[in-house]
């Protein structure tokens, strides 16, 4: 296998203790993702701008992809390696599932690391439902929140977390749950998405 998995601890938001596993953004996400867009106020996804541009990160997200499609299985087994010695990781800062096998594989990573709390964001609800119902168990210790972007919202039929964006147009943002946790902008000091269950649901300020 020509190809390593870099998994990454210095993504500013997730601090230091955190490890993640990114992608090529666009490419791996929905095709419609609506955060793939350039808005009013000054983009969308913020994986398309800022240090995510740089070379050699680029060159990193570009690589974990040729790594998965080279060999799933390794690929896999080398996020679990590097997973496991975490109480919390995350998949993807960058990047969305890939497919229904790469979910399978997310799966047995969170089987393999049982005492890691896995995070994973998605826009690809289609996926992950077509997934539970076709009668495969999300391990409790992966944690997917369905990501929101103004007017997309995901079909959520097994209840599972939601994620919002906040804009500063206050008339973009009725759809929030008034009951939804404000995220204070910094992982490691809250882990609220890491842990997050059934029917809790979370906002962040577009950034």
């Amino acid at each position: 296998m020509s190809h390593f998995v870099h998994v990454s601890t210095t993504v500013s938001k997730l601090g230091p203790a955190i490890p993640t596993v990114n992608l090529p953004a666009v490419i791996t996400c929905r095709p419609d993702a609506p955060c793939a867009k350039l808005t009013e106020e000054g983009g969308g996804c913020y994986c398309l701008k800022g240090r995510w541009l740089f070379k050699n990160v680029q060159k990193s997200l570009w690589n974990n992809l040729y790594a998965y499609r080279e060999n799933p299985k390794l690929y896999f087994e080398m996020i679990a390696h590097q997973f496991q010695f975490s109480t919390v990781a995350r998949f993807h800062s960058s990047g969305d599932i890939i497919d229904e096998e790469y979910l399978a594989g997310m799966c047995w990573v969170a089987r393999k690391c049982k005492n890691t709390h896995i995070l994973a964001f998605t826009k690809k609800f289609e996926l992950v439902n077509s997934y539970i119902e076709a009668g495969h168990r999300i391990p409790k210790n992966l944690h997917i929140i369905y990501s929101t972007w103004d007017n997309f919202i995901p079909e959520n039929p097994y209840n599972l977390p939601m994620a919002y964006v906040k804009f500063k147009d206050e008339s973009r943002n009725t759809h929030i749950p008034k009951k939804a946790f404000e995220c204070p902008g910094k992982c490691e000091e809250c882990l609220y998405c890491f842990y997050a269950k059934k029917g809790q649901d979370v906002f962040f300020k577009k950034h």
